[in-house]
């Protein structure tokens, strides 16, 4: 194998700064400038198979074996590209904890000069990078902030806690905290003087379980700059899976999966250059292309070990930007094409096909028909509880048995049970390998204003998960829930890993069913190529238009489109129209916070370097944040939102309306208000598991009441209010 040696760089690349151990600088950049932290950790000392004092309950969390070393390739790749997302790179940290076998490599790809990866050389680290994009910021020219962590990872609150090597050492007091929160540094970073900035996650966020148990929680470490004006272009995130998913790595390989993707993606190979831009000299990455390629290679790399694993790259941006550029380079005078020469490139609609095709690849079919013939005759069951239905679709009385002995299907606020023709399989497919299942129903679910469909099941440990369905005024609702199951040692039964539940491709009966298409189209285009190509689909197709034309018949697919406009940053196409979904459809709480959140974006947007959040009675007072206010408060008689990305929307608002609460300025009506819908968002977030279009939950505990952590705090009366066309 060959490493590249410090010896091996060129001229004008970064160079160690002899006054602070772990940073790399280039004292010769001019103008513009990106500030870079890289953080790797394999050997964690303190849980299994660590060499130091042992944590008495680690989770089953344990040794990495290639997440130092690809944090060490990132930083070698990097350095010699010497600029990243349009700046030259003035500064890189690296904090790196390798494993035994990694350290030799590592030390070669950074002459060993990197800090340790516990968590005070990190947050050390993390305080200095802070202060160089500061000063960068204040300096004036182009500012840019990235971020790269590979190393274990667990979520809480709806928030992705990075752990430090010494996480769970048991002689430290706060060995829970030996963690970064993601989500906070990502705030933090964007208030400090940058234009552009990128986070690139490797970690994984399955185990919610794990940090309710053993307390993990990420810490907060840098405070946002109470005097900067300066407001950020893009601030993205590009996390290698979703929450309650791993993020893998293979025996024996040099890279992490998700790095193996990266690092491709930076180098962009000859002769297309895949992902760059082939069109133009130079070549140019840009972030909805390296989304996109990254998201396709990490679900291949896996294909090819093993059929079971799936590893769902996910990304999000405040704002997003998909034409923000992550890399330049010159186009190769030889062994390539030509200047001005390209490669034809696949059309969008073809690369989804092409995509969506070869993940349908090795799963077996259930047909209607099969379905209608396993149906029991005169029976007061739906087709999920139904033996005949679901032993067809398993195939295995193993699988069957403990499917229907611990399934709950009720009507969230009532609970009462969920009638015969609520909810019907059309068709399934299912995949077995490595003693998992992987499991997709087709379904379709009636309308019925105001009302929401619980559906749990058992998972590990006595464990429980469970999702959301709310049921549309007019339309049924086609529905694709995703089972991920495995067999359990411990209890000798088969339990369900994972749930997510997502639109589905086969239309209903009747008409109407066009709105749903277009927002499948939507979907698979977000999923399978970049949000900002879904977003764009989105406007071009004028979907938010067409949909909210027919949102007397179906609310649900007027909210399912606002949070696409928004995620994507589409928010001139947005309108008002989340405020009518929010007053006509007062049983819908995701239109109460969709409409504040786009309150909340475009007072950023147009008011951009006076909108200060730290100062939060100056802030609060804002026309556009008293509405989202009265909005949000509403949470506290409507319940937790029903879409996972609204959901989002409501967890990002939770740190600002709990300090605009702190500050005593609301009368004592609206101050109550506030915290109640602020104690809804945090009851409901305890459990969130962001990977699935509706809202998707994880209870440590197998007996609970879903009504008090996901519902209203108040019954209020379910009503449909006349609708004015607009």
């Amino acid at each position: 194998m060959h490493w590249t040696k410090i010896d091996d760089w060129g001229e004008g690349m970064l160079t160690q700064d002899a006054t602070e151990v772990g940073r790399w600088i280039d004292a010769d950049v001019k103008g513009g400038t990106a500030h870079v932290l890289v953080v790797g950790v394999s050997e964690y000392p303190h849980l299994d198979g660590g060499t130091k004092a042992l944590a008495p309950d680690n989770g089953g969390l344990g040794q990495l074996s290639a997440s130092a070393r690809t944090a060490a390739h990132v930083f070698d790749t990097i350095r010699k590209m010497s600029s990243i997302v349009g700046c030259e790179v003035a500064s890189c940290r690296l904090c790196l904890s390798p494993g035994a076998d990694e350290k030799a490599e590592v030390d070669a790809l950074t002459g060993g000069n990197y800090r340790t990866a516990r968590f005070d050389d990190i947050r050390a680290a993390i305080d200095a990078w802070g202060a160089d994009i500061l000063q960068s910021g204040r300096a004036g020219g182009e500012n840019v902030a990235v971020f790269f962590f590979s190393g274990h990872g667990v979520e809480h609150l709806g928030s992705p806690a990075l752990l430090a090597s010494d996480i769970l050492n048991p002689s430290h007091p706060n060995r829970g905290s030996l963690a970064i929160a993601h989500d906070h540094l990502l705030r933090s970073v964007k208030t400090l003087g940058i234009d552009r900035g990128l986070f690139l996650i490797d970690a994984c966020r399955d185990a919610p379980e794990i940090a309710k148990r053993l307390h993990i929680v990420g810490r907060e470490i840098i405070d946002p700059d109470a005097d900067q004006t300066r407001s950020a272009e893009a601030m993205l995130s590009l996390m290698s899976t979703r929450q309650l998913f791993q993020s893998y790595q293979v025996a024996g390989a040099t890279r992490t999966i998700y790095g193996e993707a990266l690092l491709e993606a930076l180098e962009g190979p000859p002769p297309s250059f895949d992902p760059y831009d082939n069109s133009s000299d130079p070549l140019r990455l840009r972030f909805g292309r390296l989304e996109s390629h990254v998201k396709q290679r990490v679900k291949e790399l896996p294909a090819q070990q093993t059929a079971a694993k799936f590893q769902p790259v996910s990304p999000t941006g405040d704002p997003y930007d998909g034409e923000m550029v992550v890399a330049v380079k010159p186009r190769p005078g030889t062994g390539g094409l030509s200047a001005g020469g390209s490669t034809p490139e696949i059309s969008l609609p073809d690369l989804v096909a092409t995509r969506s095709h070869t993940l349908s690849h090795g799963f077996n079919v259930t047909l209607p028909s099969v379905i209608e013939t396993a149906r029991a005759g005169e029976r007061d069951v739906n087709d999920l509880s139904d033996y005949g239905v679901m032993h067809e679709i398993f195939g295995s009385e193993a699988i069957t048995i403990p499917w229907l002995q611990n399934l709950h299907l009720t009507e969230l606020n009532s609970g009462e049970k969920i009638g015969a023709n609520t909810i019907s399989i059309r068709s399934a497919q299912t995949k077995h390998g490595d003693g998992r299942l992987t499991t997709q129903l087709e379904l379709t679910i009636q309308p019925a204003a105001g009302e929401v469909i619980w559906l749990s099941a058992r998972g590990r440990n006595g464990s429980s998960v469970g999702i959301t369905l709310p049921r549309d005024y007019m339309l049924p609702m086609p529905v694709l829930l995703e089972l991920q199951m495995g067999f359990e040692a411990a209890s000798s039964l088969w339990v369900v890993d994972s749930m997510s539940a997502w639109l589905a491709a086969n239309e209903t009966h009747g008409r109407p069913t066009v709105v749903w298409r277009r927002l499948f189209d939507i979907q698979q285009t977000e999923e399978l190529a970049d949000l900002g190509s879904a977003g764009r689909m989105a406007v071009h197709k004028r979907v938010l238009e067409k949909t909210l034309k027919r949102k007397r018949e179906s609310p649900v697919a007027a909210a399912i489109a606002t949070s696409i406009l928004i995620r994507s940053n589409e928010l001139d196409a947005v309108h008002d129209w989340p405020a009518n979904l929010a007053n006509w459809y007062d049983w819908l709480p995701d239109g109460s916070v969709l409409w504040a959140e786009t309150k909340i974006r475009t007072a950023k947007r147009d008011r951009g370097r006076v909108i200060r959040e730290d100062d939060v009675f100056a802030t609060a007072t804002l026309p556009e944040y008293e509405v989202a206010r009265e909005y949000f408060s509403r949470l506290a008689s409507l319940g937790a939102p029903r879409l996972t990305s609204t959901m989002l929307f409501a967890v990002g608002q939770l740190p600002f309306w709990r300090r605009v609460v702190s500050r005593g300025h609301l009368s004592f009506m609206d101050s109550q208000r506030l915290i109640d819908a602020c104690e809804c968002v945090e009851r409901s977030a305890q459990a969130l598991v962001s990977g699935s279009l509706f809202s998707s939950y994880s209870f440590a505990e197998a007996a609970f009441d879903p009504e008090n952590v996901l519902g209203r705090k108040r019954r209020v009366t379910v009503h449909f209010r006349g609708a004015i066309e607009g």
